[in-house]
């Protein structure tokens, strides 16, 4: 009789037992499952948060992909998110904008920057990139030399006459390139041209200093080709900007990754945002597009 009361015992103990570790493991998982649905809350959270991130990357203002020096010290990274215009060479592929008191601001001290792509190794003679056309001659202008391989050089007429720099080294065809045209009254007509990773692929300058003020008249900015006809350019041109000063090495370094280096530009066009194709100066240049077609930019 006492083993069989004690059996029984033995085993309501065992089974209460079993129910109370029952009830604890639902506890557990119960407990659990909170913790494991604020992990998903805080993964998924954490994915929106770089999405977003990544968003404001490329299409933030003043879009910057990473910092870097334009004389090379370092890597540096190209404008994330851009685009470009890709014009065919013939004298129907440009941009163009009509004569404005901003595109004469530079007077004694001038920048004319853009990225460019040559996407062909045959090119027109004297190529045009940017020009601000002066009668017969150019307010400014960057183009690609005389021959017909990929090249560039750089031009102004003054008070004081017309100047010119060197023609630069061979393009390759399919690279992008930094193109930067810098004067100051009683300095040199320089012409740097910088690599993708921000080192200095060329430096060419004029043979001598040019004094005065930059010489204006009602002609018309093109983008693309370089009047008379017969020298549009065959390749890509993106983040074109004009300056009435001439801008720093540091400045240039922040432009060349797509952000103004201060509001007081004369124009600044990314280039491939619309037709007509807007100018973000704040002066109103927008450009008119004449056939040519959007691609990637740098």
């Amino acid at each position: 009789m006492r083993r069989a009361v004690e059996s029984r015992k033995l085993k309501g103990e065992s089974r209460r037992s079993g129910e109370v570790e029952s009830r604890k493991s639902k506890v557990e998982i119960f407990n659990l499952q909170p913790l494991t649905f604020n992990l998903f809350r805080l993964l998924t959270f954490g994915l929106l948060l770089t999405f977003n991130l990544g968003l404001s990357t490329v299409f933030g203002q003043g879009t910057v992909s990473g910092a870097g020096s334009i004389a090379g010290a370092g890597a540096a990274s190209m404008v994330s998110g851009s685009t470009a215009r890709h014009f065919n060479g013939s004298d129907t592929d440009y941009l163009a904008h009509a004569d404005d008191a901003s595109l004469r601001s530079p007077s004694t001290a001038l920048t004319v920057a853009f990225w460019a792509r040559a996407t062909s190794g045959t090119q027109n003679t004297y190529a045009g990139y940017v020009d601000k056309r002066y009668g017969s001659y150019d307010s400014w202008r960057v183009d690609g030399g005389g021959g017909t391989s990929p090249h560039a050089q750089g031009w102004m007429y003054t008070s004081s006459g017309q100047t010119y720099t060197a023609s630069s080294n061979l393009l390759t065809a399919g690279v992008w390139y930094f193109m930067a045209l810098r004067w100051a009254s009683g300095g040199k007509l320089n012409l740097d041209i910088y690599n993708s990773d921000g080192s200095l692929f060329q430096h060419v300058e004029s043979t001598g200093a040019n004094t005065g003020s930059i010489s204006y008249d009602t002609s018309a900015l093109y983008i693309g080709r370089l009047l008379p006809t017969t020298h549009g350019f065959q390749g890509d041109i993106a983040q074109a900007y004009v300056d009435n000063t001439s801008l720093s090495d540091g400045d240039l370094a922040m432009l060349r990754t797509g952000t103004q280096p201060h509001a007081a530009s004369a124009a600044y066009w990314p280039i491939g945002l619309g037709s007509p194709d807007p100018d973000q100066s704040g002066n109103g240049t927008d450009l008119t597009v004449s056939g040519t077609t959007i691609v990637e930019g740098p």
